[in-house]
């Protein structure tokens, strides 16, 4: 994890000091704003020992980014999952996430369809409502850091107008509360599909 984030970091700052050098793309430079809803197939913790996480939905209520040159930018994401649970009787646990990272961006057939790669940093959330445990709804719960690996394909349908298709790797860490008091740490990932519409700027 902490390798991760310190590529991360590393190439956010090669991005940042290449768009400072790159005047000559500056009339390029454009952001977009958009929404997104899809498919979300979890792994990890909550796919095994008992617990039977199937796939869920995935949505975005904010997917935004921001191209310092033609080539790279920056990217803001906040969104999350929501997934059934067998193992505890049907209840549902949600995954949420605020992510901020580079974005590099590739054309091609005249710029109609590109393609933006998206490495992340990811705050998260996750929890599982379920009230069979001294009367808590919380039964897990974390706010950590995580790793987001992004990648979209998007299609211009007119100037101001995009259709994504998003593929993301969610990765993260969260502490298991049991109704015994014991706790640990466990890793839970969510590899997500999804499109929508972004307005372009």
């Amino acid at each position: 994890m902490k390798k991760s984030i310190l590529t991360l970091i590393m190439f956010f700052l090669f991005c940042f000091a290449y768009s400072q050098e790159s005047k000559k793309d500056e009339q390029l430079s454009k952001g977009y704003i958009g929404l997104s809803l899809g498919v979300a197939l979890p792994n990890g913790y909550l796919t095994s020992n008992g617990y039977d996480a199937g796939a869920g939905v995935n949505y975005g209520f904010i997917n935004a980014g921001y191209r310092f040159s033609e080539r790279f930018g920056a990217t803001l994401n906040w969104g999350g999952t929501t997934h059934l649970t067998g193992a505890l009787g049907g209840e549902i646990y949600a995954l949420k996430y605020f992510a901020i990272g580079p974005m590099v961006s590739f054309s091609l057939k005249n710029k109609k369809i590109g393609f933006d790669l998206k490495p992340q940093f990811a705050f998260t959330t996750l929890s599982v409502d379920n009230d069979q445990y001294d009367g808590s709804d919380n039964l897990f719960h974390s706010s950590t850091l995580g790793v987001l690996f992004g990648g979209t394909v998007n299609f211009s349908l007119a100037r101001h107008w995009c259709l994504p298709l998003n593929f993301d790797y969610l990765v993260t860490k969260f502490d298991e509360i049991s109704s015994n008091g014991a706790s640990g740490e466990y890793k839970v990932g969510s590899f997500n599909i999804s499109t929508g519409l972004q307005y372009k700027f």
